[in-house]
């Protein structure tokens, strides 16, 4: 199987507008993003409260503010905080909106970080040196990114090459004596066979045999990739998957649980309610109306 076979399947962008705007916000808009990734690059600018954000396994804080860039292939994860509401814009677009492959900036500086050899330092938060230029830059670039049209199109690709040249310029990006090893790219197979088959049993021998890596190894690199076990990744997906049923459709919590993989009520019930802070029930009530 080939890397593409292993990416979320969401189509963000197309040959139209190679770039995708969504408002964004846990637990409100969505009660969490379970680790994934995309061939797109995705920022991340916070506009109110507090999250979670984990990225490759490194897991960080995020105030209003804060600059979050995920690489294409980038595990990532969005997590609220007890008691806190974040809402943040998020951007994703493909890697040639930059420019053409052949382009000595794309060759010198895009090319090094698509492969690793180049490393991006998010978050980038107001701390840190040159933020307002690149806060200024950033909020531009989301100004264009939100108009959505077709001339504004062009100052999209402007802001962002702008946006770029400052991370590069002010040593946001730079490079990595010694890459690391990419976790995210051992452990894709076993993501993918979770999100297609969530709602049947999963065992780790199964998701270890598919890389084929010995059990205990498998189960180090998805803990090193993810941030968590793959058990535990297993009923994240499963519970997103029911809170996106619970609001858009009419079914009961026990058939949307067992639809989803879940097969002991009381476990599910106590999953659900750790994970999210809610009860099912009150948690369709609550948001509910915000779809």
């Amino acid at each position: 199987m080939t890397k593409k076979n292993y990416k979320e399947h969401a189509q963000h962008t197309s040959l139209l507008a190679p770039y995708k705007y969504y408002p964004s916000g846990v637990p409100v808009l969505s009660p969490f993003f379970s680790p994934h990734w995309h061939s797109e690059f995705e920022i991340n600018f916070i506009l109110s409260g507090s999250a979670a954000f984990t990225c490759d396994g490194e897991s960080f804080t995020a105030h209003e503010g804060d600059i979050f860039i995920f690489l294409p292939g980038q595990i990532h994860s969005i997590d609220p905080i007890e008691n806190e509401k974040s809402f943040y814009d998020t951007l994703l677009f493909k890697a040639e909106t930059l420019g053409p492959a052949e382009e000595r900036g794309y060759l010198q500086i895009m090319n090094p970080l698509l492969d690793g050899l180049f490393k991006v330092k998010s978050p980038i938060s107001r701390e840190d040196p040159n933020y307002e230029a690149l806060r200024n830059a950033i909020e531009a670039v989301f100004v264009s990114a939100k108009a959505n049209t077709a001339p504004m199109d062009f100052l999209l690709k402007s802001d962002l090459l702008r946006f770029f040249y400052l991370l590069y310029a002010n040593n946001y990006i730079y490079s990595q004596q010694i890459p690391l090893p990419r976790y995210s790219d051992i452990i894709r197979p076993a993501l993918l066979y979770i999100k297609e088959h969530y709602a049947e049993e999963i065992s780790v021998d199964v998701l270890a045999s598919l890389i084929p890596l010995s059990k205990s190894y498998f189960m180090s690199c998805f803990k090193k990739a993810t941030g968590v076990s793959a058990i535990a990744y297993t009923t994240l997906v499963r519970i997103q998957q029911v809170s996106q049923m619970l609001l858009k459709t009419d079914k009961s919590v026990t058939q949307i649980a067992s639809e989803c993989g879940f097969h002991n009520l009381a476990n599910f019930n106590r999953q659900f309610k750790k994970n999210t802070g809610y009860t099912p029930v009150d948690y369709r009530n609550k948001f509910t109306q915000s779809h």
